[in-house]
């Protein structure tokens, strides 16, 4: 049993750097081996080892580049927000007096569009309208100077400035 545990050991270091993952896998490897061969006859306990350990490697390849490409996504969004948001403070300071309070407390402060509407002592429909439109002005101001991709329920993808 000590021959096979170094073999498959030595298969999965060949293929891993982590010493502690090495030692992870050939334990998993090695308890796999156990339980299946507790219910059925195994030829060859050393290539069945062998196979399993390359089923568990190739498991964990497979997560990790998942886990990459999800980190990369996550990158790459957050870099098209933070450039999206030093433009919108550009077109915010642009808009009108009124528009831009109002986008500043509803988008940016948090603030219920109701509550603001009650403070103001201005019809909600109203209001709201009014944040709609200044919403749209930053929109189309983004459309002017960017070209926008969006995806299928219609979030901003990508963003890229229009050449001149």
């Amino acid at each position: 049993m000590e021959e096979l545990h170094q073999k498959i050991s030595k298969f999965i270091s060949s293929r891993l750097d982590d010493k502690s993952l090495v030692a992870d896998f050939t334990q998993e490897t090695l308890l796999k081996l156990i339980t299946y061969q507790s219910r059925k006859r195994i030829l060859s306990a050393e290539a069945f080892g062998i196979q399993i350990a390359k089923n568990l490697l190739t498991d964990h390849f497979r997560k990790n580049r998942k886990e990459m490409q999800v980190l990369k996504v996550e990158e790459d969004y957050n870099e098209l927000v933070d450039e999206m948001l030093q433009c919108q403070s550009r077109y915010i300071d642009a808009l009108d007096q009124e528009s831009r309070e109002l986008i500043t407390k509803v988008d940016l402060n948090k603030i219920s569009q109701k509550e603001i509407a009650g403070n103001l002592g201005v019809p909600y429909p109203s209001l709201r309208s009014k944040v709609q439109r200044a919403r749209k002005k930053i929109k189309d101001q983004f459309e002017t100077e960017c070209i926008l991709e969006y995806d299928k329920i219609g979030q901003v993808i990508s963003c890229k400035k229009r050449s001149c």
